[in-house]
């Protein structure tokens, strides 16, 4: 991989800073008075080798076992992010707040906004609220989920919820998943911070490919519910007509749904957990086949079907003798 230079050009859009991705020599780079980085792994042994880009989904509002809970996939999250190049999440700026919300709790969310704004720089100018309370079937992240679908599908800007929830009675039997739902008001910090970093939609075009942007073609690998396979996201990776990417299906995060790989009809290999996923995704990377790590499950090989070269195909070999 060779050694990055990221210049800064001026904007076209006001406070928006654009960086170009290139690969000056060095004195051009000291004349144009660049800053050139070097990174400490720019160097491995295939220096021809791209970055490995693994994407994680785990939707919301469908109870997932792992990460229908505040931040209880931040562990997935992080394992996944030790053994790939590029880890794409979906980090669940503007706020709308829901009408809903009592008085003194939509208050309190807005002095955690304000908080983020001075302590952390988050660039939150101005909040908005719903003419109506909303409801839905899973009042702390169903229509939520909705909504935020609908913006992002709409107006293509990352978009998130959090629940805004009053202190819950005191529980001596609580179990630790839900422990950090019980410790504030609000999950805003979080959620704001994720998305003041999260990836922004662009179109594709020679210019966005220009300035080191990522497409669906650049992803290696995709994991997500076994159960939860018919969103937009992974029914696009799977009918992907160029470098479809291995899909990784977790049995152990069950959701409320049941939109299995087969049932959807795409191809996926099946893990009973995200210790087995991460194994695959590490085997992938290597360019090893995961089945190879497997007792028995590599078979012998089998012989290709003969190659048409006249527009006919051949069903069989035949063997001429003089």
């Amino acid at each position: 991989m060779a050694p990055l230079t990221y210049s800064l050009r001026k904007p076209s859009v006001p406070g928006r800073n654009l960086f170009r991705r290139s690969l000056p020599s060095l004195a051009e780079a000291r004349r144009r008075n660049e800053l050139r980085i070097l990174c400490s792994n720019s160097y491995p042994p295939n220096k021809f080798k791209r970055a490995y880009t693994s994407v994680m989904i785990v939707p919301t509002g469908i109870g997932a076992s792992i990460g229908g809970f505040a931040g209880d996939a931040l562990p997935v999250a992080r394992a996944l992010a030790s053994v790939v190049d590029c880890l794409i999440s979906h980090p669940n700026v503007g706020l709308v707040l829901d009408a809903g919300i009592e008085e003194e709790l939509c208050v309190r969310h807005l002095q955690v906004v304000d908080a983020t704004r001075a302590s952390l720089g988050l660039p939150v100018v101005e909040y908005a609220v719903t003419d109506t309370p909303l409801q839905g079937i899973d009042i702390l992240a169903g229509v939520e989920a909705i909504i935020s679908h609908l913006v992002v599908k709409e107006f293509q800007i990352p978009c998130a919820h959090a629940p805004a929830l009053l202190p819950l009675p005191l529980s001596m039997s609580l179990c630790p998943k839900s422990a950090a739902e019980e410790m504030g008001y609000t999950f805003l910090p979080c959620v704001l911070a994720g998305l003041s970093n999260a990836p922004q939609y662009v179109v594709k075009n020679f210019k966005s490919l220009e300035m080191g942007c990522i497409s669906a073609n650049d992803v290696d690998s995709v994991i997500l519910p076994a159960d939860a396979c018919g969103g937009d996201g992974v029914l696009a990776f799977a009918n992907s007509k160029m470098n479809k990417p291995l899909i990784i299906t977790v049995e152990e995060n069950e959701t409320v749904l049941s939109d299995t790989a087969e049932k959807v009809g795409i191809e996926a290999i099946k893990v009973s957990n995200y210790w087995e996923a991460i194994g695959v995704i590490v085997a992938h990377k290597a360019g090893i086949d995961p089945n190879s790590l497997r007792k028995n499950r590599i078979s012998k090989i089998q012989r290709a079907p003969a190659i048409p070269f006249n527009g006919y195909g051949v069903s069989s070999a035949s063997v001429f003798v003089d």
